[in-house]
């Protein structure tokens, strides 16, 4: 019997984790090179508002604060 297993990168789950957590977020890595080898971590909502860092804890901290709280006063995520 054979299979295989895909193996994701951490970049992948990062994005997979926002877009369910927060279906209407566009989320995005990127790495610019070789000179400046850290990832930028972004989170855009759909209503403009922008979360970008280079600390992936943070971006998400940020990000679900703001959504919660908009959630709250809404009724809707951004």
């Amino acid at each position: 019997m054979a299979f295989t297993m895909t193996q994701m990168h951490e970049h992948d789950l990062f994005v997979r984790a926002i877009n369910i957590y927060i279906p209407a977020a566009k989320v995005w890595v990127e790495v610019r090179g070789w000179e400046d080898p850290r990832p930028q971590f972004a989170i855009r909502f759909k209503n403009g508002a922008v979360f970008e860092g280079q600390t992936k804890h943070a971006v998400i901290n940020d990000a679900k604060v703001y959504a919660d709280g908009l959630y709250r006063l809404t009724g809707e995520f951004p």
